[in-house]
This record gives C-alpha cells, sequence and structure tokens, in this order.
C-alpha cells in the first residue's frame, strides 16, 4: 500500500473521481494518508489517523517511500493551533491553515526537509496546548464569522462538525469527521448546566439522526458553524437564532470531551 503525504495549504477530498463531485472533506498540510485505489490522475485515500475516505487529484501530494514513512513516525509533529501561519517552502512564501501537521525532525521547532523542499516556520508558532478545558475557547473565538462551507475546514470556510474536529485537534484531541461519528465520544452529561467551555453539544432531526454540532462556551452560550462561525444561545429546547428569532437546531445531547 502506499503512502501519501499533503505538501499544499489544503486539498480537496471530493465524493469521486472528478473536479466537479462534490467536496466532502479537506486534507491539511502535513497529513498523511495511505493510498487505496487510483483512476488515473485521481487516488482514492484513508487518511491517517481519522480513516476518512475519498479522491484526492494527483498534483497535490507527494508519495512517501518506505524510509521517509518510518522517519515521520518518530518525529514530533506539532499542529497548528492557530488560525493560519506562515511558513516558508525554499525560497516561496506559504499560509497553511490551524490544524496542519509540521513534522519537525526530534528537538527541532522551526524547520523541517520534506520531498526534497526545506520548510521554515516563518510565523509565530502558537505553544502546544496543556489544557484543553481552558484554551479551547479563545482558540475557538479565532475562527468567528469564518464563512460556513460544506466539507470546509480552514478560516476560509467551514462546516459545523469540521470546525468541532479541528478545533478539538487543536487541543490534542482526536475525533471523527463526522457530527454522527462524533457524538460516539466522550461522557454525557445529564443537564445542560453542567457544560462547561469545550463541551460538544449534538443536534438531531426529526427522524432521531444527528446533523449539527458545536462547541459549549458554558451552560447559555454555543459557537458553531451555521451560515458561518457564530455565538449563540442554547437551552434544553436547542439552539436559539436572536436573528431569525426561532430555534435552529434541536438539542438531542452534551458531552464532555475534554475530561
Amino acid at each position: 500500500m502506499d503512502n501519501g503525504i499533503c505538501i499544499n495549504p489544503m486539498i480537496p477530498i471530493r465524493a469521486s473521481s472528478s473536479h466537479r463531485a462534490e467536496m466532502s472533506d479537506q486534507l491539511l498540510f502535513g497529513e498523511s494518508f495511505d493510498v487505496l485505489e487510483t483512476k488515473g490522475d485521481w487516488y482514492y485515500i484513508r487518511r491517517i489517523p481519522d480513516a476518512y475516505e475519498g479522491w484526492i487529484e494527483s498534483a497535490h501530494f507527494i508519495f512517501l517511500d518506505k524510509e521517509q514513512t518510518k522517519n515521520l513516525g518518530w518525529r514530533a509533529a506539532r499542529i497548528v493551533s492557530q488560525p493560519y501561519l506562515e511558513i516558508q517552502k525554499d525560497d516561496q512564501p506559504m499560509w497553511i491553515p490551524g490544524g496542519s501537521v509540521l513534522p519537525f525532525p526530534e528537538g527541532s521547532t522551526g524547520s523541517f526537509n520534506l520531498a526534497g523542499s526545506r520548510f521554515t516556520v516563518r510565523g509565530k508558532l502558537s505553544e502546544p496546548v496543556s489544557d484543553p478545558s481552558k484554551q479551547v475557547e479563545p482558540i475557538a473565538r479565532g475562527y468567528l464569522n469564518a464563512p460556513y462551507l460544506w466539507g470546509g475546514k480552514t478560516i476560509f470556510g467551514i462546516d459545523c462538525s469540521g470546525f468541532t474536529q479541528i478545533i478539538m485537534r487543536m487541543c490534542g484531541i482526536d475525533l471523527p469527521r463526522d457530527s454522527h461519528q462524533q457524538v460516539n465520544h466522550g461522557r454525557v452529561l445529564d443537564f445542560i448546566m453542567d457544560a462547561k467551555p469545550g463541551d460538544l453539544a449534538f443536534f438531531d432531526d426529526q427522524e432521531g439522526m444527528i446533523i449539527h454540532t458545536g462547541i459549549m462556551l458554558g451552560p447559555n452560550q454555543i459557537i458553531h458553524a451555521h451560515g458561518k462561525v457564530r455565538i449563540d444561545p442554547i437551552d434544553q429546547q436547542g439552539i436559539y437564532n436572536r436573528e431569525q428569532k426561532k430555534y435552529s437546531h434541536r438539542l438531542r445531547v452534551i458531552k464532555s470531551i475534554t475530561d
């Protein structure tokens, strides 16, 4: 099985092998994957570590040989825990999104070699998150007003489960990609008044399917991607949209993730 790694700021992951196909997710800089199938210039991949699958086009990544794959295994990977970061590829500038993976060699936090190029951090790299329960709120607020984009995971466009996954990744917590998978993680809270910053709320439709998620900022507020990343009031019934003067999402369950 071949392995690859994303060396662009972002690669669209599509539902089928066509540029016209729906973008179901995004592969971020430094994320690696297994190649499961090929079709012309398209590759069906499984991302590491969340096992999300989809199609990417060949121009945006490189294959890793066995030695490179082995080396990545012992490198001190650092997750970008800010909305974006300036790096340099050889002598060219590049901006990479939050949640990207920087495969630093052991003992280094400034540069690394990959695919024959030298990558160097140019912007200020935030320190690793040490206490998710205290740091998840300011990190999430950094995405306020990011536009909603189905399949998106960056400050330039993001969907609800992409938002929760990427914010939690920045805090050192791995979650699956989709809300109906994320709801299977964590500890159920009995009462909404027990909610603290960093807990995840999940919402269902009339058939009981989980269709939305967001990050609690306490027992009365939630930050979530709906039209844009926004903060709304929440109660036992669900999210209340002040602009529309109605409830936009019906609450199903709140779960503690950072315990």
